[in-house]
């Protein structure tokens, strides 16, 4: 009798740990889309009736010390940080300074001897023998 009472006083105590660490892990962490800083949406408090009773914080700056090669971190108004994380690097390191900088991903239209098409020199080779 006394094995079960401790059993169920040992699963009772794993259960409240597990559900203490499932609360106490959850963070201001939100995959975003690249290239955009993130808003405070979600992050005010609204009343019923939908009117904000808080108004949504403001993103003071980007914490630029935390880069790393897939992710960002930003300090908003209300004092909470919150990381971007991406599936793809947004940072590289620049060989000059060692720091990581944001990956320039914006395309330019570049015209080769007044045509806009690509330029490319050479022939296409055939892959297939037939």
């Amino acid at each position: 009798m006394r094995k079960q009472a401790r059993r169920r006083k040992a699963h009772a105590i794993s259960l409240l740990l597990a559900l203490v660490l499932l609360l106490g892990s959850v963070s201001q962490v939100f995959a975003t889309v690249p290239d955009s800083a993130p808003t405070g949406a979600g992050m005010g408090v609204e009343a019923p009736t939908g009117e904000a009773i808080l108004p949504e914080p403001e993103v003071v700056r980007e914490i630029e010390e935390n880069r790393t090669e897939f992710s960002r971190e930003y300090l908003f108004d209300n004092g909470v940080v919150r990381a971007q994380y991406f599936y793809e690097p947004v940072h590289y390191e620049d060989a000059a300074t060692g720091r990581l900088e944001p990956i320039d991903t914006a395309l330019e239209r570049v015209e080769a001897d007044g045509d806009a098409r690509p330029a490319f020199s050479g022939r296409t080779r055939r892959t297939s023998s037939r």
